[in-house]
Order: structure tokens, then C-alpha cells, then sequence
């Protein structure tokens, strides 16, 4: 009789199960939809349709930026001077296991940390879901959020639970809606001159020099507001916005990253930002920023390599030469560019390498 070896150990394909089976696997052990829960909040709401139509439904809404449903159901209902912008960003992941999504919109400054769960309605409406939308982060906007929450709303165009918050309570005029803070229509204001612009823009400099967080915070985010003023962009490059961006960009805080790099991508924008962006030693910074991965990174990620392209179209031969110092950083960069994943990213990187392969530069 022949003896067995009980320290051999099967190989890898021996245990491996087909695709078959992971497929059948797959549809036998499907998670439920969660169960009505207990207590109803001001942002839950229910639908006729079922689970996998909401699913479905709400994957649509999160693929074209929630700008269809903003833009015919909530505007035109609620206040025509309300909108979510075009450029603005929506990334989202889809989480399975707890029948819902994460998600997170962007547009300069603003920002919001959202999630969305399902559960199934009463019993005897099997059919029926109850939709659940949740703010994750204590720095998102509640303004936004709620925006974002009427559009999903405005997607199943169905009425709300009791405990529901309705739109015109959402969108009061004399407290929420944009048409209350513009005042261009009641009083005309002398723009301010260079010397005020340039004091406000030190005095945010200042902030964000600080070792307190909150200072940080804030000041990234005026800096950000401030860049989506072209006529002003200039001035801040004078005033050595971009050295304390490239600071602040590198900071823990995911959120004063996120409003510091999306600054810098916006003052790419000048004409004359190669000195500044050159000098500040930004590309290295920005060009390990360029890579893949999660959702709530992307928008940071997609805004970098905006940068690095603007930079690199601006004075390619330049930074050429400011790279020589910083190989290991570019070629890594260079390296990554064809295995990114975000069309994006990676149309943006290609660009801006392009101009370097004509340079005769090595990828």
C-alpha cells in the first residue's frame, strides 16, 4: 500500500473554482435588502419600484453627474436659480453588501461626503423601497447635500414619507436659495482695487501657514474660491499663492489635499504660472498624485493631472531641465500613465507626455 504525503498541499488550479460555480455562487447566496428600519429619517423616502430597479435607476443618476434630474425636475420646481454645476464632479462607488452607495461630489471648494442605502418598504408591499440618504463627513457642505438629495428625490418623482423633508422646506428663499445672496440686481459695487485684493490674498496666506487645522482648512478653501476668479489669478501667483498651495497639498487632511490641488489646477491656468509652478517644486508633488484609486481621491487625482498637463503645454522644455532632479518621481509617473484607469487621468497624463516625447525625452 502506498503511502500518502499528508504535508503535500494541492495546487492553486486543484482548488480553484470555475467561473461557473462562482457564478452560481454568485446568485444562490445574493444579499437581501435590508429591513424596514425602526426609526424613519428626514432623508428617508420610499418608491413603488423594487430594490434592483432603484439600484439601477440611482447608477444612472451618479454615471451623468446627477445632471439631468438637477437640471429639469429640481430647477424647475424649486428655484431656477439653483443648480448643480457643470463642471462640478460626482464619483461614487456601489457597495453591495449593504444594498446601496458611497458617494462624493465636488466642484471647487464644495464639498460633500454622501451615502445612499436601500430597505425593503412595509410587508405587505414587497415591492416597495425605502431610500435613505446620509451626509458621511462632518466638513460636507449641507447645502449641497441637500441639493443632491432633492435630486435624487426628483428621480423616482414619487411622494415622500411622513417623515420626509419636502423641497420647499429644503429650499427656503429667505435663507438657502442663491437668488438671496445675489446683490448685483439691488446695488452695483465698485470692484476692489489691486492693493485690497492683494491684503486679502496675504491675509489667507497667513491662515494657511498656521499649525491649526481649522486655519488650514479654511484657508485652502478660500484659496479655492478665489482661483475660479480669473481676473484675480494673476495677482495670487504674484503673491506666492502657489509655494503655499504645493505646502498645503501635502497635507494628512484628505479635504485640504483635495481644495490646495484643485487650486493649483486652476492657476495652471495663467498664461505666465511656469515660473511659480517651476520654482514651488509642485511637479514632483503633483505627479505622485497621479495614480489610481478610490472614489473619493479621484476628483484630487483628475485635477493634478490637470495641472501637471497645463504646466508641461506651457514650457515643456523647461520642465525638462526642472526634472532632471527629480527622475525617480517622472519616471515612476511616466510608468503609470498607460495602466490608469480613469479615462480622464489618462488622457490628460498622455497629453502632457506627448509634449515631452516630441521633446525627444525618454518615457
Amino acid at each position: 500500500m502506498n503511502e500518502v504525503d499528508i504535508n503535500l498541499k494541492p495546487s492553486a488550479l486543484e482548488v480553484a473554482l470555475s467561473t461557473d460555480m462562482l457564478d452560481t455562487f454568485s446568485r444562490e447566496t445574493k444579499l437581501a435588502v435590508p429591513q424596514k428600519p425602526l426609526m424613519l429619517l428626514p432623508t428617508n423616502f420610499s418608491t413603488e419600484r423594487d430594490a434592483e430597479g432603484v439600484m439601477e435607476a440611482l447608477k444612472g443618476l451618479f454615471d451623468n453627474g446627477f445632471m439631468t434630474e438637477v437640471d429639469y425636475d429640481l430647477v424647475s420646481e424649486v428655484d431656477s436659480d439653483i443648480s448643480i454645476d457643470e463642471d462640478s464632479s460626482v464619483d461614487y462607488e456601489v457597495v453591495d453588501f449593504e444594498y446601496g452607495f458611497n458617494g462624493v461630489y465636488i466642484h471647487g471648494s464644495k464639498f460633500c461626503d454622501f451615502k445612499i442605502r436601500l430597505y425593503r418598504g412595509t410587508d405587505d408591499e414587497e415591492s416597495s423601497t425605502i431610500i435613505e440618504m446620509q451626509r458621511i463627513h462632518k466638513d460636507s457642505c449641507g447645502f449641497t447635500f441637500k441639493r443632491l438629495f432633492e435630486a435624487v428625490k426628483a428621480r423616482f418623482q414619487t411622494s415622500t414619507t411622513p417623515n420626509s423633508v419636502t423641497s420647499t422646506q429644503h429650499f427656503e428663499k429667505d435663507s438657502l436659495s442663491t437668488s438671496s445672496l445675489d446683490v448685483s440686481t439691488s446695488m452695483s459695487c465698485a470692484p476692489l482695487s489691486q492693493e485690497k485684493v492683494s491684503e486679502a490674498i496675504n491675509q489667507v496666506l497667513s491662515m494657511i501657514e498656521e499649525t491649526d487645522q481649522a486655519s488650514k482648512l479654511e484657508a485652502s478653501r478660500m484659496l479655492c474660491d478665489l482661483t475660479e476668479e480669473p481676473e484675480i489669478r494673476q495677482q495670487m501667483i504674484g503673491s506666492d499663492c502657489i509655494s503655499a498651495l504645493v505646502t498645503a497639498a501635502s497635507s494628512k487632511s484628505q479635504i485640504i489635499q483635495l481644495h490646495s490641488v484643485i487650486a493649483l489646477a486652476q492657476l495652471s491656468e495663467c498664461h505666465d504660472c511656469i515660473d511659480s509652478f517651476l520654482a514651488s517644486g509642485s511637479l514632483p508633488l503633483l505627479m505622485s498624485l497621479v495614480k489610481n484609486g478610490s472614489y473619493r481621491t479621484a476628483a484630487m487625482r483628475r485635477e493634478a493631472a490637470r495641472a501637471i498637463a497645463n504646466v508641461v503645454m506651457r514650457g515643456a522644455d523647461r520642465v525638462v531641465t526642472a526634472m532632471q532632479s527629480h527622475q525617480e518621481v517622472y519616471r515612476a509617473w511616466a510608468t503609470r500613465i498607460p495602466s490608469l484607469k480613469e479615462p480622464t487621468i489618462r488622457e490628460r497624463s498622455e497629453r502632457a507626455m506627448s509634449y515631452l516625447v516630441d521633446l525627444g525625452v525618454d518615457n
